[in-house]
């Protein structure tokens, strides 16, 4: 068995070949998943939405070993919650539709793929409700 990191490596290159049509799709699900969710995004650009969240998946990757990235998701979950109104139990919806989306996108998905991100996003967004509370 691969371990995980090699398992969400992998299946990000995979994901990233369509890169466009997969934050697309990530959005248009993750609207679609609470009423709330959809509210608080209803007046934003989600051209721009889609960038800012290509950008801030760097972080979220080097989060754990990266202590100017945990200062940029911690000023990124303020800045949410701030000027968006998003909430801590948001974060939580934000990932599983991750990994759902992931699930269309990646040709070689199976459970421990889903895990993998899960494993690997995980910290990141622990942090970030964390700021928020």
């Amino acid at each position: 068995m691969q371990d995980y990191a090699e398992l969400f490596n992998d299946s990000y290159e995979r994901v990233m070949q369509n890169a466009d049509e997969f934050y697309g799709f990530f959005y248009q699900v993750f609207l679609a998943k609470d009423p709330q969710i959809k509210q608080r995004f209803a007046h934003v650009d989600l051209v721009r939405q889609i960038s800012m969240l290509k950008n801030s998946l760097a972080y979220l990757l080097v989060c754990q070993s990266s202590e100017a990235a945990q200062r940029e998701l911690i000023r990124l979950a303020k800045q949410h919650h701030d000027e968006y109104l998003v909430e801590v139990f948001m974060y939580d919806i934000w990932l599983d539709t991750l990994v759902e989306v992931v699930e269309e996108f990646d040709s070689k998905y199976y459970p421990e793929v889903g895990e993998a991100w899960r494993r690997t996003l995980s910290p990141a967004v622990r942090l970030m409700k964390a700021s928020m509370q």
